[in-house]
C-alpha cells in the first residue's frame, strides 16, 4: 500500500467512524459537532486527491 492510499485510508476510517457517532448519538449538540468534522473530512479528503492529481500530471 502506497503512502497515498495510507492517508486515503486514513481519512475514510475516520469518516466511517464518525458516520457511526451520528446514527449512535442521541446529543444534538454532539451530531452537529459530528457533522461538522463529517464535512471538514470530506473536504480535506477532496483536497488531498485533487493535489495528488495534480502532482501527478505535473511532475517537477
Amino acid at each position: 500500500m502506497t503512502l497515498e492510499q495510507k492517508e486515503i485510508a486514513r481519512i475514510d476510517k475516520r469518516l466511517e467512524r464518525a458516520n457511526w457517532f451520528v446514527q449512535i448519538s442521541t446529543s444534538k449538540g454532539r451530531q452537529k459537532e459530528l457533522k461538522s468534522e463529517i464535512a471538514f473530512l470530506k473536504r480535506q479528503r477532496k483536497l488531498f486527491l485533487s493535489q495528488l492529481d495534480y502532482y501527478r500530471t505535473n511532475p517537477s
